[in-house]
């Protein structure tokens, strides 16, 4: 009788450890579901987020039509002014120096921006050339439309072999060394020059690129943390690196 009592026993054990363990499970289960949808939930509304809505969020204040949508690595969706726009201030800025507004810059671009591949220098003092002369065996100048060219044919070194395939590429690259260059404020829009010589000495250049097109400003070195050929060989490795990707 008490080997029944003690079986009965085990078996009531057994079945309220089945039942308490179901019960667990099914509440994991409609926990993982509740947080899936809400997971999904939270995806839909970062997929529907509007440049509006982001701009409410950080008090931007600048005109919407600047900015893009961009995902950060978490998924958080930020806004980012437009590559576009950020090229044509950049390059408008060496034409005029107090733009009054992003219009005006692209306005200043469409009409005055190169239209050819190579190297844009602009004029024959660039600073670049200089660069690229002092490096090379063959001597350059700048053409009439302000192009970097070949004037005189020598022996290549390595560094006239990089400088001619960039020159040959299918990109345009505008490069400075005034130590200017302006940019907009991600959250007003407003133009401003952006000093980053003084923010970080050791910074080479500074850039901003609009599909094929490229604007690099190069340090003036007020500071002198840098050397010529820090300075030249950082230049050619971006130049070349963007040619490549």
């Amino acid at each position: 009788m008490d080997n029944k009592k003690t079986k009965k026993i085990i078996l009531l054990s057994v079945i309220a450890i089945i039942v308490i363990v179901a019960i667990i499970a099914v509440i994991i289960l409609k926990k993982n579901e509740l947080e899936n949808q809400q997971n999904a939930t939270n995806e839909t509304q970062e997929e529907n987020v509007s440049v509006e809505d982001l701009m409410q969020d950080v008090n931007a204040t600048a005109d919407p039509d600047i900015y893009d949508i961009e995902t950060e690595y978490d998924g958080r969706k930020v806004l980012s002014v437009k590559t576009s726009v950020q090229f044509s201030v950049a390059f408008a800025g060496k034409i005029k120096e107090d733009l009054s507004s992003v219009e005006e810059a692209k306005t200043i671009t469409e009409q005055q921006l190169p239209t050819n591949t190579g190297i844009y220098l602009g004029t024959q003092d660039n600073k670049v050339l200089e660069y690229i002369n002092n490096y090379t065996n063959c001597t350059y100048g700048v053409s009439e439309e302000g192009y970097l060219e070949l004037k005189e044919q020598n022996e290549n070194n390595d560094y006239d072999n990089r400088i001619q395939k960039i020159m040959q590429s299918d990109n345009l690259y505008i490069v400075y060394c005034d130590g200017e260059m302006r940019i907009v404020d991600n959250i007003t829009g407003e133009i401003g020059n952006y000093d980053f010589e003084n923010i970080d000495p050791y910074q080479a250049y500074e850039y901003c690129k609009d599909e094929n097109k490229m604007f690099v400003e190069l340090t003036t070195n007020k500071k002198a943390e840098l050397s010529d050929d820090e300075i030249f060989t950082a230049l050619l490795e971006l130049l070349e690196y963007d040619i490549e990707n």
